[in-house]
């Protein structure tokens, strides 16, 4: 089997979880912008890491203004040198939450002339 480690990928992932204030998740809540997961709004519940078949994966789940739960479940594959992401937004309380909208990336790639590539396995046409 042909692996294709990078460790630059794999530092840059690190880096990405080091510290979740500065993790590229934006979005909008109750009129407010949010960056991030800063201690100072999101209160970390759980934190599980699981390993299988090469794949490593980190399960993150926040509390955020007493009524939403917010789980960021991120992998890295090492034999491919990539990793991936997927937040969930949750309303576990017995009252409705406020608007959430702007849900976007803020990424900044280095380099002169960076190129993002990805493939459209993930949608509906």
């Amino acid at each position: 089997m042909r692996t294709y480690k990078n460790p630059l990928a794999e530092q840059h992932y690190r880096n990405l979880l080091s510290d979740l204030s500065r993790f590229p998740l934006c979005f909008t809540y109750a009129g407010k912008q949010y960056s991030g997961f800063s201690p100072e709004y999101f209160s970390l519940l759980s934190r599980e890491v699981t390993e299988a078949d090469g794949k490593e994966t980190l399960c993150q789940t926040f509390s955020f203004e007493n009524t939403l739960t917010i789980t960021l479940v991120s992998s890295f594959y090492e034999s491919h040198g990539a990793f991936e992401w997927t937040t969930y937004f949750e309303n576990t309380s017995k009252q409705n939450s406020s608007i959430l909208e702007n849900i976007h990336v803020s990424y900044l790639f280095d380099g002169d002339t960076p190129v993002l590539k990805g493939i459209y396995g993930d949608h509906d046409k």
